[in-house]
């Protein structure tokens, strides 16, 4: 058990003394609060609230190249809960669930609540060692369109769309059923989002 406050890691692992030198890595860490983990590991201004990670990985490769080691695991946020720079109402109950195996990762599950909207995503990220190739979809119970069209001030889902495509490419589709915008009733609406690096 490696202690690295606030992380209890387990591991354990084996390489051979003779060349060429291989190794076999097991890391487990288990539930640890998100609101606990060191300032800057999170790219957010104000820590979280609320939440729970954890964590399995194996890893295997050869010491001298341990970047392009083989990487397969799962790992999983469950109830975090953040303000976001640009909502009004703070980002509840996100739950991701993710599990990943070499070079792409799975999006199993993905549910956000704000208020009194949710938003679930599924996806596949490949090629994350160089330009990350996205593909999500996302869909809508009922959803307050203001969260991405707000009223004199610049969305925060713009922002995200921007910081994601920067380095990357993505392909995305979106289902709302029951979105309101001041008053407004929309049944459903649907669209596709793509752009990103060439």
């Amino acid at each position: 058990v490696l202690e690295i406050p606030p992380f209890s890691v387990h591991t354990k692992g084996t390489t051979p003394l003779q060349a060429p030198q291989r190794f076999a890595l097991d890391v487990r860490v288990p539930p640890v609060a998100v609101r606990a983990l060191p300032k800057g590991m999170l790219a957010m201004k104000v820590p979280p609230s609320g939440g729970i990670f954890q964590a399995d990985i194996a890893m295997a490769g050869l010491l001298d190249n341990w970047r392009a080691a083989k990487l397969k695991g799962r790992a999983a946020v469950k109830q975090a809960s953040f303000k976001l720079d640009g909502l009004t109402d703070p980002v509840e109950d996100l739950n991701l669930d993710v599990s990943f195996e070499d070079d792409r990762i799975e999006i199993e599950r993905g549910t956000v609540k704000i208020k009194d909207s949710r938003i679930n995503a599924k996806g596949t990220i490949r090629g994350w060692r160089g330009i990350p190739l996205l593909q999500m979809a996302f869909d809508s119970p009922g959803l307050d369109l203001e969260l991405l069209i707000p009223e004199g001030a610049r969305s925060p889902v713009r922002t995200a769309l921007e910081t994601i495509v920067r380095g990357a490419k993505l392909t995305a589709t979106a289902a709302v059923r029951n979105g309101v915008y001041h008053g407004v009733l929309f049944d459903e609406i649907r669209a596709t989002v793509s752009g990103g690096e060439d």
